[in-house]
């Protein structure tokens, strides 16, 4: 597989940031040679993207507690590792809208010494 680059956004909603980086990426897609994923727990991220852009849904978003769980939030983390390393990313696009949108992004990426940027 090539490289790929990857958007990540965790959001439990559909609002502005949410429409910006769905446009985002479709102009990413459009411009560039790498392959693109989207990978979000909104479903409706689905309907703004371009065909061109892999998508996949989250079964899990940014309000699911984690800290308090610590086998969810591992499950979590080692489900994201894994389907960032599947796309082999030259790099992480992890959009976040407030604080704890994207963190599972963030440190999963970093565990994969994957280049990130929020």
């Amino acid at each position: 597989m090539s490289k790929s680059i990857i958007f990540y956004n965790d959001a439990e909603v559909f609002g502005g940031h949410e429409r910006m980086s769905a446009l985002i990426a479709n102009s990413v897609a459009k411009n560039r040679p790498e392959r693109v994923s989207f990978i979000a727990s909104h479903p409706r991220f689905g309907s703004e993207l371009s065909p061109d852009i892999e998508f996949l849904t989250l079964p899990f978003n940014a309000k699911t507690f984690i800290w308090g769980r610590r086998s969810l939030g591992f499950m979590q983390l080692t489900y994201l590792r894994r389907l960032f390393r599947e796309r082999d990313p030259q790099l992480i696009i992890v959009c976040q809208g407030y604080i704890e949108s994207g963190v599972r992004g963030l440190l999963a990426s970093h565990s994969l010494d994957t280049k990130t940027v929020s």
